[in-house]
């Protein structure tokens, strides 16, 4: 963005928005609040996710918590990688269809990790939601 998103000059003579009339608009636009309200859930929920790999990796696949640390390394590469795939589908479909496309998959994506039974296996799992973190 920092290289090809550019600000429009204003013209002259052209009214500044108010600031109070700007919070009102921003305030009762419906797309502001479902946009805002999806993104707090994702977060909570991205967050719980973030702070129980530890206990998933000890409890649930029964390998010493440190473990978390190659799992989520894992994670951490492969979202990076993910968002260029990510921003080519924006340039093609637009932000919204593949926004509500990245939720959903990301959704599904946890699915699998039911069924990992050691280290590698749910390093294979959590590539799946590493490709859909980045949307």
């Amino acid at each position: 963005m920092t290289f090809t998103s550019r600000e429009r000059t204003p013209e002259i003579g052209e009214p500044v928005p108010g600031l109070w009339k700007a919070l009102k608009d921003l305030l009762t636009n419906k797309k502001f609040w479902i946009a805002g309200l999806a993104n707090a859930f994702y977060s909570a929920a991205m967050s719980l996710v973030l702070a129980s790999v530890a206990f998933y990796v000890e409890y649930a696949l029964g390998l010493s918590a440190g473990n978390s640390t190659f799992l989520l390394a894992a994670v951490l590469v492969i979202a990076i990688a993910g968002v260029a795939v990510w921003a080519w589908l924006v340039r093609k479909f637009t932000l919204i269809p593949v926004w509500r496309a990245a939720l959903g998959v990301l959704a599904f994506t946890f699915i699998p990790l039911y069924f990992a039974f050691n280290l590698v296996t749910a390093i294979t799992f959590s590539a799946l939601v590493a490709s859909a973190l980045p949307g």
